[in-house]
């Protein structure tokens, strides 16, 4: 408290962004699109699976 008293003209209040809405916004709309094309990808590679048959693995340790 005391060093309010020693500058007065000092106030508490929001300074704002340093970068700017507009580059925090696209960063959001960059985060938002690589959150939907890893959503979109692990649906793609759930769908089809890539398993070999076990019949062809024991072929090729023999």
């Amino acid at each position: 408290m005391s060093k309010f008293k020693m500058i007065p003209e000092q106030k508490d209040e929001y300074l704002g962004n340093i970068w700017g809405w507009k580059i925090s916004f696209m960063g959001l709309g960059l985060i938002l699109f690589m959150l939907g094309l890893m959503w979109f990808r692990s649906c793609q590679i759930a769908k089809t699976p890539q398993k070999e048959p076990v019949e062809q693995l024991h072929n090729e340790h023999k």
